[in-house]
C-alpha cells in the first residue's frame, strides 16, 4: 500500500508540476500582452499629441502642461488617445489651447451622456460656438441644451448634421 500511495503522490506531483508550468506560460503571455497593449496605447497617445503640436506655437504653448492636463482627465471620459484626437479637433476649430483640454472634458461628458464619440461631440459644439460667436467656456451650457434636445428623440449626429447645414446662416442673422 505504501508503494501505491508513494507512486500516486509522485504521479500527482508530476501532474501538478506540469499544470503549474502551463499556468506559468499562460500567465506570462497575459502579462506580455498587457504590457504590449499599454505600450501601444502610450505610443498612440504620443502620436496624437505630436499632431496637436503641429497646430500650436510650441514656443508659447506648453505641450507638457497640455499632456498632463489630458492625463488628469478621468479615464471614464475616454482613452487618452481618443481625448487627444478630440483636442486636435477642438484646436483646429479655433478653441484656444489654454481652454481646449477643459473644453474636451465638457465635450467628453456630453458624448458619454449622448452615447457618441468625443470627436463628434467636439464637432457639434465647435460648430455652434463658432457660428454664434460663443466662448469655449459655454460648452457645458450648450451641451445641456443639446442634451435636452436629444432627450426629445434626436441623436447627437442628427443634431450635428442640422447645425452644420444651418449654422453658416447664423452669423449673418445676428444683431
Amino acid at each position: 500500500k505504501m508503494k501505491e500511495m508513494s507512486a500516486s503522490a509522485e504521479s500527482a506531483g508530476t501532474k501538478l508540476a506540469r499544470n503549474m508550468n502551463r499556468i506559468s506560460k499562460v500567465a506570462g503571455l497575459v502579462i506580455v500582452a498587457g504590457i504590449a497593449t499599454s505600450v501601444k496605447a502610450y505610443a498612440d497617445f504620443e502620436r496624437e499629441l505630436a499632431n496637436v503640436s503641429t497646430l500650436v506655437d510650441t514656443s508659447k504653448v506648453n505641450m507638457g502642461k497640455l499632456k498632463n492636463e489630458l492625463l488628469s482627465l478621468s479615464s471614464t471620459l475616454g482613452s487618452t488617445t481618443e481625448l487627444t484626437r478630440a483636442l486636435y479637433e477642438a484646436i483646429s476649430a479655433n478653441i484656444a489651447p489654454t481652454e481646449a483640454v477643459k473644453f474636451v472634458g465638457e465635450a467628453a461628458m456630453f458624448a458619454k451622456a449622448g452615447l457618441t464619440d468625443v470627436t463628434l461631440a467636439v464637432d457639434v459644439l465647435t460648430t455652434i460656438i463658432n457660428a454664434y460667436g460663443k466662448e469655449a467656456s459655454a460648452a457645458g451650457q450648450i451641451s445641456d441644451v443639446l442634451f435636452n434636445t436629444i432627450n426629445l428623440g434626436k441623436t447627437i449626429a442628427q443634431v450635428g448634421y442640422e447645425f452644420r447645414r444651418s449654422c453658416p446662416l447664423c452669423k449673418g442673422s445676428q444683431n
